[in-house]
């Protein structure tokens, strides 16, 4: 491969990673897989040829070894060829100015600056709660932004103090889709009046969660498993109440706030076009925010309903964001990507376009500082 021709596939290779940081929700981990190709041809009509090469010899290495992480540290880049790449493109210096995204970094516009998922600012419900936060007032691909104040994310409201439930009532929340089976939700019940909000119990899964044979309970990564496998239809379910309820206020919890919540608004999230990085960096927030006081709390409910404690594992806050990455991939697998995959099981394309409508504005594109 001549000089010339290793630097234009180096070019083509920087857009091909713009493209998969900003394709519609279908690459979520370092790895460079099938679904990553799919993404380029999807977006672009290209089909793209990949191979890795070493800083010295430009020789050729297994693909897999990068998702592997057994390419070595000789092997540094990642060289894109692509059949019946476009003459103007050829002709374009820097050919990721094509495609750069509109948010870059970790600035997005002059008007709006956005904190970080853990900051004090999101936080809502502090004395009850131990992750109740804003889901929202993050910067959206295509210029736009998730509205803040519109869609909150939480544990369980059992404990709400006084002061909570005032904040409660500032905060305008008019519908609460409590995710928990019943043994949870009746061993805990949310602490908020039910006459002034549309109030959906939406088990994720089915009540069905604490049959199983606690000696082989399933691990967070199989839970997820067991979810893609027996139980899409509630999620399509509590997308589609998100999206008529998206007008006003809507608050999603679950136990811990973690995993059924997190995969909610993970696909709320992709739905409205957050960058993957920023969905998972929203989702991992959970580990970072719940602390020991929250895991002896968990414990003592689980103690209270008649569950082992020990089934929660040395770790109760666990919440690594590489299972939902594998299961944002698994969708991707099945359907193309996030929003294709939910359209395929039920939540169309007609309902995807009203919560985003509901949820994002258009801002102009500039500089700004995270908080």
């Amino acid at each position: 491969m001549s000089t010339e021709a290793v630097s234009q596939a180096i070019g083509v290779a920087e857009v091909y990673s713009a493209i998969l940081r900003n394709a519609y929700h279908c690459v979520f981990l370092a790895g460079y897989s099938k679904f990553a190709k799919r993404a380029l041809t999807s977006f672009t009509g290209w089909t793209p040829h990949m191979s890795l090469f070493t800083d010295r010899a430009l020789e050729p290495a297994p693909l897999s070894a990068l998702a592997k992480g057994e390419g070595g540290p000789r092997v540094s880049r990642l060289i894109v060829e692509v059949e019946g790449l476009p003459r103007t493109f050829q002709q374009t210096k820097n050919p990721l100015h094509q495609f750069a995204p509109k948010e870059q970094g970790r600035s997005m516009t002059a008007e709006r600056s956005y904190h970080q998922p853990i900051a004090s600012a999101r936080r809502i419900l502090k004395e009850g709660t131990f992750n109740a936060r804003d889901a929202g007032g993050y910067p959206v691909m295509d210029g736009k932004w998730l509205l803040e104040k519109r869609i909150y994310r939480s544990d369980a409201l059992n404990a709400l103090s006084p002061a909570d439930v005032e904040e409660f009532a500032r905060l305008g929340v008019r519908t609460v889709i409590d995710l928990r089976d019943a043994r949870e939700a009746d061993g805990a019940p949310d602490v908020i009046d039910r006459s002034a909000v549309r109030y959906e119990r939406i088990p994720i899964f089915e009540d069905r969660l604490f049959e199983r044979d606690f000696g082989k309970f399933p691990s967070l990564a199989a839970l997820y498993r067991l979810i893609m496998d027996e139980h899409l239809h509630q999620l399509v379910r509590v997308m589609e109440i998100l999206a008529e309820a998206s007008e006003e206020p809507v608050l999603v919890h679950c136990t811990a706030g973690k995993d059924r919540t997190g995969l909610v608004i993970a696909l709320l999230h992709a739905t409205v076009g957050l960058t993957p990085e920023r969905i998972l960096e929203d989702y991992g927030a959970s580990e970072k925010i719940l602390g020991g006081k929250f895991e002896q709390r968990l414990r003592d409910l689980y103690r209270q309903i008649a569950v082992p404690p020990e089934i929660l594992g040395d770790a109760p806050r666990h919440a690594p964001p590489s299972y939902l990455a594998s299961t944002l991939e698994d969708m991707c697998s099945r359907g193309g990507s996030v929003r294709e995959f939910l359209a395929n099981k039920g939540f169309g394309a007609a309902k995807q376009d009203h919560l985003v409508r509901n949820l994002t504005e258009q801002v102009s594109v500039q500089s700004a500082a995270v908080g």
